[in-house]
C-alpha cells in the first residue's frame, strides 16, 4: 500500500507557497523539498522541522513535514502534522487525501472517511481518494459503497487499475461473487503477475479452485512393471529377511478416495481410503495386498501452511495376515515469494508383524527432516534438496539381542529435479542416499549405505486420464554380504482421477 503513495504526495508537493510564511521558513522549506525529490527523506526532515520551528504558523512546511514524516513510517506524526494542517485551512484537499491515507494504514478506516471524500470531490485526487475510501470501507464491511469507489478508482486512473482491480477482487470474494472475484484476480495475475498483488491475486485463486473441489475425490492407477529383485517392501521400505534375489514382471493396483468431512476458508479435514495390490506373475509369494485408511488435516496460518496426517495399513502376504503399521506425520510449508518453498516434517511409525517370521521387526521408526525447493520459472519446474534423519527402535523381543540388530540411526540426504515440457509432459529426476550405522555389538557392526535412482516422465491424455513412465534404481551396499542387493524398476501405469 504504501508504494501507492507515491503518486499523492507527488501531486500534493505542487503546491504553492503561502507569502504570510516567514522569510526564514520559506527558505528552509524549499531547502527541505529539495531533499526530499532527492529520496534523503532523514535531510528533508530536518529542513522541515527547522521550517516548523521558525514559522510555525506555516502551514505548507508543517504539511510538508506530515508527508516526509509518512515516508519515513513515522505515521502517528504525519497523522497529528496533517490534522493541524486540516485545523489551520481546512479546504487543503492535498492534506486531507494524506490525513486519509495515514489513517487507513494504521487501521483507522472509519477516521479516515471523512477526509477521503473530502479529497475525493476535488478532480485531482479523485481517484486516489476513491482507492483507499474503498479500502477504509471495505474493512468496515460496506463493501457494496467500496466496489463502487474500486470501479471509480479504476475508471479515473489508468494507473491504479491494477491495485482498484485486486481490492474489488477482494470484495467480491467477501460478498460471495465468486467467478467476479476469479476474473478480476486472474486479471491481476496476469498483468502483474510478480508484484506482490500479482502473488496475493494468486494465492486467493488457488484457495477458491481448494473450496471448489468437489467433496469427494478418486484417483485409480493400474501399472505393469518389470523388477529385477523383487524384495518385501510395504511402504517402500525393504524388510529383511525377504529378498528374494530373483526377476519377474508383475502389475500394480492403486485406488484411493478422499472424503471433505470440513472444509474452512484456511483449512480442510479430509478421511481418506487407499487399496493396493501387488501381482507377480512368477513369484506370487510375494504379492502384498495393503488397506490403508487414512486422516489429514491441512491448512494455512498467516505465512505457513501446515498438516497432520494419520494412516493405519493392514498388510496381507500372499493372502495371509502380514503386518498393520501406524503412521502420524505432521510438517510445516513456507511459501517463498516467486522463488521456492520450505518444508519440515516430522514422521513416527509403529509397526507390529503379524508373521511370527517377521516379529523381531516389531518396534518404532522416528525421522524428521527438511526439504527446500527452488523453482527455476514456475513451480513446476524446480531444484530441491533435502535432509533426513530417522532412528529405527525394534521393541523388546525375546532374545534381546536378535530385537536389537535392527536397531540403527540413519542419515539421508536428497536432491531432486522437476520439469515440465511442452504438450504438458512433465518429468522428475531424483537421488538419494541414506546412511545405516546398526549396534556395533548386536550387529557385529553392521554399515549399510543405500542408492536410490527415481526417474518419472507423465503426460494426461485427457482431463482425467493420465500416462506415466517409471524407472527406480535401489543399490544397497552392506558390510554384511546377506544385506547387499541391487534392484531395478521399469514401470508404465495409467492413472484415472474423478
Amino acid at each position: 500500500m504504501r508504494r501507492l503513495l507515491v503518486a499523492v504526495v507527488l501531486s500534493a508537493l505542487v503546491l504553492p507557497v503561502v507569502a504570510e510564511a516567514s522569510q526564514e521558513s520559506r527558505q528552509l522549506q524549499a531547502l527541505g523539498l529539495v531533499e526530499f525529490h532527492a529520496g534523503r527523506y532523514s535531510k528533508a526532515l530536518e529542513l522541515f522541522d527547522k521550517a516548523v520551528a521558525a514559522d510555525a504558523s506555516d502551514v505548507y512546511s508543517r504539511y510538508y513535514r506530515g508527508v516526509t514524516r509518512s515516508r519515513l513510517g513515522d505515521l502517528k506524526g504525519a497523522i497529528s502534522d496533517l490534522r493541524a494542517v486540516l485545523a489551520a485551512q481546512p479546504d487543503l484537499d492535498a492534506a486531507a487525501l494524506d490525513l486519509g491515507v495515514a489513517l487507513v494504514q494504521t487501521g483507522k478506516y472509519r477516521d479516515a472517511i471523512p477526509p477521503l471524500i473530502q479529497a475525493q470531490r476535488n478532480r485531482e485526487f479523485d481517484a486516489q481518494a476513491s482507492l483507499f475510501l474503498g479500502i477504509a470501507q471495505l474493512r468496515l464491511n460496506d463493501i457494496e459503497v467500496a466496489r463502487a469507489n474500486f470501479a471509480r478508482a479504476a475508471a479515473r486512473d489508468p494507473a491504479l487499475k491494477i491495485p482498484a482491480t485486486y481490492y474489488e477482487a477482494v470484495a467480491n470474494y467477501r460478498q460471495g461473487y465468486t467467478d467476479s472475484a476469479i476474473e478480476h484476480f486472474t486479471a491481476v495475475v496476469n498483468s502483474s503477475p510478480n508484484s506482490e498483488m500479482g502473488r496475493q491475486a494468486s494465492a486467493f485463486l488457488t484457495k477458491i479452485q481448494q473450496l471448489e473441489r468437489p467433496v469427494y475425490e478418486g484417483y485409480g492407477r493400474v501399472g505393469f512393471q518389470y523388477d529385477t529383485n523383487v524384495v518385501l517392501a510395504p511402504g517402500g521400505n525393504v524388510i529383511v529377511p525377504g529378498i528374494s534375489h530373483q526377476s519377474s514382471g508383475g502389475a500394480t493396483i492403486d485406488l484411493n478416495g478422499t472424503y471433505a468431512v470440513w472444509r474452512g476458508e484456511d483449512a480442510e479435514l479430509l478421511l481418506g481410503y487407499e487399496f493396493f495390490q501387488s501381482i507377480y506373475f512368477d513369484l506370487g509369494d510375494f504379492d502384498l495386498t495393503d488397506n490403508g485408511p487414512n486422516v489429514q488435516l491441512v491448512g494455512t496460518v498467516g505465512l505457513f501452511d501446515y498438516g497432520i496426517s494419520g494412516r493405519y495399513d493392514y498388510y496381507l502376504l500372499a493372502g495371509n495376515n502380514f503386518l498393520q503399521e501406524v503412521n502420524a506425520f505432521p510438517w510445516i510449508g513456507i511459501p517463498e515469494s516467486n522463488w521456492g518453498r520450505s518444508e519440515a516434517f516430522f514422521r513416527m511409525r509403529r509397526r507390529d508383524f503379524l508373521d511370527p517370521s517377521y516379529e523381531v521387526r516389531d518396534g518404532f521408526n522416528y525421522a524428521t527432516g527438511v526439504q527446500q525447493y527452488y523453482y527455476l520459472k514456475t513451480p513446476n519446474d524446480f531444484v530441491s534438496v533435502g535432509y533426513r534423519f530417522d532412528s529405527e527402535q525394534p521393541l523388546a523381543a525375546q532374545p534381546q539381542e536378535n530385537a536389537n540388530q535392527y536397531a540403527y540411526n540413519g542419515h539421508e540426504i536428497s536432491v531432486g529435479f522437476g520439469w515440465l515440457f511442452p504438450y504438458d509432459i512433465s518429468s522428475f529426476a531424483g537421488f538419494s542416499y541414506h546412511r545405516e550405522r546398526y549396534s556395533v555389538v548386536a550387529s557385529d557392526g553392521r554399515r549399510d549405505e543405500d542408492y536410490q535412482a527415481t526417474v518419472l516422465v507423465s503426460r494426461p491424455i485427457n482431463e482425467y486420464l493420465t500416462l506415466t513412465g517409471a524407472f527406480f534404481g535401489d543399490f544397497n551396499h552392506s558390510n554384511n554380504p546377506l544385506y547387499n542387493y541391487t534392484r531395478e524398476i521399469g514401470s508404465i501405469a495409467l492413472e484415472v482421477r474423478f
